[in-house]
């Protein structure tokens, strides 16, 4: 914190500015993110593995970001097998959707492009477009929809210079060298 007050920045700032710095896989540090069982998994436990000397807390911080990846990633599985369909390209809200660096991570894991939303307080732009509609001074959801922030133009793409995360048969995730995706340009979406 004092480092960030000293570069008059925030903390999130100078920890996501730190990211850089620690390499795809955090060197064996992983993050188990269940903290909370749910529906799917009633006796997960979250856990963090793998520290060694080399670990400092920048680490622990990508660690975790990668952690929370690794289960949307899951998610992400899941339904593409429940919905027999392929997701070509991810939309990104929320605390973490704030940060290059992190979009940039969930990019390479993903091996998709991500894009992100004009703001992160996307469900406070839902709860306003129910009330003005409700309110009458948007006629239906999609003029509401048009006057409202919208998904960034650009994208954060899979790089060739990174790391891919991929899944090995035995469910670990590793990290090997990334190849080109021709599915992700830094073109405008509209």
């Amino acid at each position: 914190m004092a480092d960030a007050e000293r570069l008059g920045c925030s903390a999130e700032e100078l920890l996501n500015e730190r990211l850089k710095e620690v390499p795809a896989g955090c060197e064996g540090l992983v993050m188990q993110p269940t903290f909370t069982p749910d529906a799917i998994t009633p006796d997960a436990k979250g856990a963090i593995i793998g520290f060694s000397d080399v670990h400092t807390r920048i680490y622990l911080y990508r660690s975790i970001i990668e952690g929370i990846n690794y289960s949307m990633i899951e998610g992400l599985k899941r339904i593409e097998k429940a919905g027999k369909l392929k997701v070509d390209k991810l939309y990104v809200t929320g605390g973490g959707s704030r940060s290059a660096e992190i979009c940039q991570i969930t990019a390479n894991m993903f091996g998709l492009p991500v894009y992100r939303s004009q703001t992160h307080e996307v469900c406070g732009v839902g709860s306003s477009m129910v009330a003005f509609v409700s309110l009458g001074i948007y006629p239906d959801y999609a003029t509401a929809t048009k006057a409202m922030p919208s998904m960034s133009k650009t994208s954060s793409c899979p790089t060739p210079w990174s790391m891919r995360y991929t899944t090995v048969s035995s469910g670990r995730f590793t990290a090997k060298s990334l190849t080109t995706s021709s599915r992700c340009t830094r073109k405008s979406t509209g």
